[in-house]
């Protein structure tokens, strides 16, 4: 506990500095309900202003909720703007209908609206050349409570984090606050503010941690239990930090499409962990879907690997994941659960230039050619980079998707088979066979980036020159 008025503004302010709260040029919007914690964010914001150069503006959300009471902590906060020269920003909204159309709970859906009408003065103030920042006033006590709900609900890392200092554009100052902290600055600074009445109510979950479950660990564990419990939340939001950095590198090696990634069998030899964060960032991506789905998910994700070729699995929010040849592909399902890659059914053919570089079906294909030195050491073996004998291709190199009639050399003998037999026997999935792009001549499929080499282009001990060819995604 800090018991000075000033010390406690210097915490704020290194705190704030620590976590890059306050750029230069900012325009900071403090959300302000009329409570304590709010009031005196609000109070310690106007003592830095000098110090950090930032406008502030004050915004205060009317839930609908409370009728008159809240009709009361709007003139409120409102006042307090007009004594002290404040921008004010009043949002009313219809909580309780927004939860029903939102088909979620009443502190759920009042987030969402408070987060929403932050974001939409952002948005603005961006519009207008400012760096701006929304404030919230979450102390130490919010950080311990949330923490232990998301625990007690089955959490990972960045569930353990609970609230983050700063996370986009939204800043919290005050974490590093216990609430006896600000109750002590309020009285010393005589700082006015009101009581929400749902505060005292049973009836949601936070409240029940935050006025039973907290003070019967401060009683019989340890009085310090709020502190501790927040400064483990900071280090777990550390480390979720570090270890999604990590699998960001690790997803480098992942081949991605617009409807999705696959994860090839290198993915496989990384850390158990890196392989969960870059799944789960993965869900997080591709957007709808991702409240719904968890380590659980992850999980069966991840286990595919361990199954034969075409095995799949439906996932919440309209993804699958299937076991390929490849390794796994986890994308999204459209039209009947199709997928929708980059290399639509019918699209043009695109010559290979050879030596250069070529763009096509949302890849880049590099090639070069090389004399032969006789060590071949450097010989790739992996399916998206390949060695071919120039001097067996008898026509020019072609981009396409599959056609009928197309055909692969699968022996030396030049034993041929079709390209839908070849497919199946490698277990491409029904639905991606006419979008993956192939290198042909003619109707002989030479190469299915990712897959097989004819081989009646493979380099041999006669082989004078090499041309190399390597597919990878346009934007790496």
């Amino acid at each position: 506990m800090i018991r000075t008025v000033k010390g406690i503004q210097e915490e704020v302010a290194r705190f704030a500095r620590r976590y890059g709260m306050f750029p230069e040029g900012c325009a900071l919007l403090a959300g302000v309900s009329g409570g304590s914690d709010s009031m005196v964010m609000l109070d310690i914001l106007l003592a830095l202003k000098n110090t950090f150069s930032f406008e502030l503006q004050v915004l205060h959300v009317h839930h609908g909720i409370r009728g008159e009471e809240a009709d009361r902590d709007a003139a409120f906060v409102e006042d307090f703007c007009r004594e002290n020269g404040l921008t004010f920003h009043l949002v009313r909204k219809d909580v309780p209908a927004l939860a029903r159309e939102w088909k979620m709970g009443l502190e759920e859906a009042g987030r969402a609206v408070r987060r929403n009408a932050c974001q939409e003065w952002v948005k603005q103030q961006r519009s207008l050349g400012y760096h701006p920042r929304a404030a919230l006033a979450h102390n130490r006590n919010d950080q311990a409570e949330t923490m232990l709900f998301q625990l007690a609900r089955g959490s990972g890392l960045s569930g353990m984090a609970a609230i983050r200092p700063s996370s986009g554009c939204m800043v919290r100052p005050v974490l590093c606050l216990d609430k006896e902290d600000i109750l002590f600055y309020a009285g010393e600074r005589h700082i006015p503010f009101i009581q929400d009445s749902t505060n005292l109510s049973d009836d949601y979950t936070r409240n029940r941690i935050r006025r039973h479950i907290i003070p019967l660990l401060e009683k019989d564990v340890n009085r310090q239990a709020v502190p501790h419990i927040a400064k483990t939340a900071i280090m777990a939001g550390e480390a979720d930090d570090y270890l999604r950095r990590q699998a960001r590198e690790v997803l480098l090696g992942c081949r991605k499409e617009k409807s999705g990634v696959l994860f090839p069998h290198d993915f496989f030899l990384t850390e158990h962990i890196l392989q969960s964060y870059a799944v789960l960032m993965t869900f997080e991506e591709m957007g709808e879907g991702r409240k719904d789905l968890g380590h659980i998910h992850v999980g069966q994700v991840l286990a595919l690997y361990g199954s034969q070729a075409g095995r799949g699995i439906a996932l919440p929010g309209g993804l699958r994941a299937e076991r390929q040849r490849e390794g796994v592909w986890l994308y999204r399902k459209e039209d009947g659960g199709e997928s929708a890659q980059p290399q639509p059914e019918g699209a043009p053919a695109v010559r290979l230039r050879v030596p250069g570089r070529t763009e096509a079906f949302g890849r880049t294909f590099l090639c070069r050619t090389f004399e032969r030195t006789g060590d071949e050491s450097d010989m790739p073996y992996g399916g998206y980079k390949k060695w071919l004998d120039p001097g067996k291709i008898r026509e020019p190199l072609i981009l396409r998707p599959r056609q009928a009639g197309d055909y692969f050399v699968f022996s030396r003998e030049g034993g041929k088979k079709s390209l839908s037999r070849v497919m199946k026997d490698d277990h491409y999935p029904p639905h991606l066979r006419d979008k993956v792009p192939l290198l042909c001549q003619g109707s002989e499929v030479l190469w299915i980036p990712g897959g097989r080499l004819g081989e009646n282009v493979k380099i041999t001990k006669e082989t004078k020159t090499i041309l190399e060819i390597c597919c990878r995604e346009e934007n790496l």
